[in-house]
This record gives structure tokens, sequence and C-alpha cells, in this order.
């Protein structure tokens, strides 16, 4: 990456950090200028595109923002990386081009949150995600922690300053976490196999065998079929964030099986 390229990725995050913290009247403003930047920022913009390539726009939004029986809004976003990327930018160019109703959006969607204004809300809980992937990606640090990351840090710390000798993640945690990522992985490809027939088959087999090799902890065998699965989902561009996610595990399990 070039050093044009990586002083406007830093601009971009610092552009997030402004949505953040901004009050709601100058909020449209801002998004307007970070859908800019975006649009700038060869590599930020490639990012995005990848996301949105599988992106199956009208049924993520329609889960994401739903209403119950009795009339109540709820935003639920998807856990998956790449659909919180795609989803939370056409929710944002959406904004910019007025087909959703800002204020009667983040009122209707967000004002849940005893003592917090729906604005608040809503930078926490799409922007802020938003801004933490993209930061990752290029690998620029984290600057937002939640109140439930806080408080597992703190059990974690805890728990090596009353036992030194237990280990901060337990391996057979790790190999479940292993089991977790390979079935969401599936799930994608079950969902979007029409799209990749040709690519989609050998990593099928090699995921469906590496969730029996999870089942066993066979590190080994995790490893050798890991390596297929790098190779066997290139191009296949939907699970490459949940892919990413279950390598590193695999390196903290390399971690634990050395010891």
């Amino acid at each position: 990456m070039n050093n044009t390229d990586a002083k406007k990725i830093q601009y971009f995050v610092a552009l997030c950090d402004d949505l953040i913290t901004c009050k709601f009247l100058v909020a449209e403003s801002k998004i307007q200028k970070l859908l800019v930047a975006l649009a700038e920022t060869q590599p930020i913009y490639e990012l995005v595109s990848d996301c949105m390539e599988m992106f199956n726009r009208d049924r993520e939004m329609n889960k994401a923002f739903v209403t119950d029986g009795k009339g109540r809004f709820y935003c639920v976003l998807p856990s998956e990386e790449y659909k919180l990327i795609a989803l939370v930018f056409c929710t944002l160019a959406d904004i910019d081009q007025k087909k959703i109703d800002f204020t009667d959006f983040i009122k209707r969607f967000f004002d849940d949150e005893e003592g917090v204004n729906c604005y608040t809300s809503f930078a926490r809980r799409m922007i802020v995600p938003f801004r933490e992937l993209i930061a990752e990606a290029f690998g620029i640090a984290k600057r937002y922690t939640t109140q439930e990351e806080s408080q597992e840090d703190n059990d974690e710390k805890q728990e090596v300053v009353n036992d030194s000798d237990n280990l901060l993640v337990e391996p057979s945690k790790l190999y479940e976490d292993c089991k977790n990522i390979v079935n969401d992985m599936l799930i994608e490809l079950e969902e979007n196999e029409r799209h990749y027939d040709r690519h989609i088959s050998d990593l099928k087999s090699i995921l469906q065998q590496l969730a029996i090799a999870c089942d066993n902890q066979d590190y080994n065998l995790i490893y050798a079929l890991s390596i297929g699965a790098r190779f066997a989902s290139k191009g296949v561009k939907f699970v490459k964030f949940l892919m990413r996610e279950f390598e590193a595990i695999v390196n903290a399990l390399s971690l634990e099986e050395s010891e």
C-alpha cells in the first residue's frame, strides 16, 4: 500500500470517529463527507465492494430492521463481518440519498437504551463496529470497547491473578470456536452456492472434514485442512472475514499445542 492510500485510510477512520462523537444536527453532513471519502479511498472502496458482491440487500435490511406484532421496532445487526460492513454502508447511502428519513429512522430503531439518546445509540451500534472492522482490515488499532468486552477483560485478568498456572483460554474452547466458525462458513456456502458452483464443492468438503476434526480436537488435521481451506476459499468473497477469524483461532491453537 502506498503512502497516499495509507493517509486516506487514516483520514476515513478519523471521519468515522467524528461521526460517532458528533451531534445529531450535523450528522447527515458528516455522513455525506464519509461516503465521499470512501469513494475516493481505493482500498476501502474495494473492501466494501467485496462485501457488497454477495450481499442480498433487501433480505438483509429486512432482517436487520424489524417490527414485531405489537408495532415495536428493533435493530438486529448481522454477526457476519462482511454483512455488517455492507449493511452499514447501504444504510448510510440511503440516509444520504434521502431514501431514509434519518430522524424517523433513529427514533424508531435506536430509542431503546435508557439514559442514551437515539443518535448516540445509533452511532454505538452501527458506526462503531463499522469503524472497527474497517480499521482492523488495514492494521489500525481498535478504539472502542463495549461494556461486555471490558468486563470480559477484567474477568480474564482476575483469573490470571488468581491462578497463574491456568490457561487464559482453554484449548477446548478454541476447538469449539473453530467448529462454530466452520459451521458459519458452511451456512454461508449453502446460501450462496449457486453463485460459485465451480469453487464451492472442494471448499465445502474441506469444511465438513474440519468440523469433524474440531469435534475430535485433532490439531494436526485441523492445521493441514486449514491450509487447503485457505486456498479453496480464494475468490469466494463472502467467507473472507470468517476465514480470517478461523485462521486466527488456528494460530492460537498452535501456541497451546506447542506448550
